[in-house]
């Protein structure tokens, strides 16, 4: 299938088409655009593309390139915007366990890629051609006491730097699931590092992180060396309140897009909070949601929902009004 269609404290094919609001104009809502399920081409003439069996993290690069991974697989397939199969990363090399298995996935200003490793806890890097350059260990779980850290997302900040989320089941000291932040350059050294609780993560253009809270239904964000700001949210079913959030992604004009799971829908905000809009609601029909696992927003705007539940993933477009003067 593969269907393109006309609480507050604190350059590829589309791109190309649509650039963006003018000046002048507002984004008011966000339509249907198109889906696919398909993760590779047909073996042989006459047979089927494989599909996704449970698509888990996305990411958009500058040129609309879409990357997409699997739970628990080692394999990040890369697409055209419109759902066109580009592509495979090719696996790293054999690390300490024998197993690649990539998580969350993030595409640097540059066109650099880079992947969490769930296995090794590392970061895999790939440069423009998406070709492998290194990777480093991202072990900091460990040391702040949680048991088997499991590396859940990674974000590509403005600056070059690059962000990493861990959680851990069964944290020593916490109730419920529990996550931390590391920050570090684009070469793998430490910066900062913060305890935080949360899934997915999101980086603005001005450095601000923001976390996805899954244990209690809030955004949390952070400066760039995680000063912590402030957050929303609160558990229910309301403009802005969120059920079980499991990430959240910045657009270019500082927008933000967060993946409301358990009320199957995308709500998005301010920077600070303040609810914009909403769209989606439970179903297999386009432009509804099962089980929404993550989302980026690519440089024009347009956005891409990985539905895990129906095993696809699905796009939408901006639509813009003109203010009047």
């Amino acid at each position: 299938m593969n269907k393109p269609v006309g609480f507050l404290v604190a350059s590829l094919y589309l791109v190309a088409s649509y650039p963006g609001p003018a000046a002048g104009e507002a984004v008011v809502a966000y339509e249907y655009a198109g889906e696919w399920d398909r993760c590779g081409p047909a073996p042989a003439e006459g047979e089927e593309a494989p599909v996704f069996t449970r698509p888990t993290r996305i990411a958009v690069g500058t040129d609309g390139t879409v990357y997409v991974t699997e739970d628990s697989a080692p394999g990040v397939y890369y697409f055209a915007p419109d759902g066109s199969y580009l592509g495979t990363l090719p696996p790293p090399p054999e690390s300490e366990s024998g197993m690649f298995a990539s998580r969350g996935v993030a595409a640097g200003s540059d066109g650099t890629v880079y992947v969490a490793d769930l296995y090794d806890l590392r970061i895999v890097v790939y440069d423009a051609q998406r070709s492998y350059v290194t990777d480093w260990p991202a072990p900091y779980g460990r040391a702040r006491g949680f048991y088997s850290p499991i590396l859940e997302d990674v974000a590509a900040g403005a600056d070059g730097n690059i962000y990493v989320s861990y959680r851990s089941g069964a944290p020593l000291k916490a109730i419920g699931p529990s996550v931390g932040i590391d920050c570090f350059t684009p070469t793998g050294s430490l910066v900062a590092h913060w305890l935080a609780s949360g899934y997915g993560i999101g980086v603005s253009p001005y450095g601000a992180v923001y976390v996805a809270d899954y244990a209690y239904n809030s955004i949390e964000f952070y400066g760039s060396r995680g000063h912590y700001n402030g957050l929303w949210g609160g558990e229910g079913s309301g403009p802005g309140e969120l059920r079980y959030p499991t990430d959240v992604a910045v657009g270019p004009d500082g927008t933000i897009f967060v993946a409301d799971a358990g009320n199957h829908r995308i709500q998005y905000f301010t920077s600070i909070g303040r609810h914009l809009g909403q769209w989606g609601e439970e179903g297999t029909k386009a432009g509804r949601f099962g089980w929404i696992t993550a989302l980026a927003v690519a440089p024009n705007g347009w956005v891409y929902v990985v539905d895990q539940g129906n095993g696809r993933i699905q796009y939408f477009k901006p639509l813009v009004k003109r203010h009047e003067q």
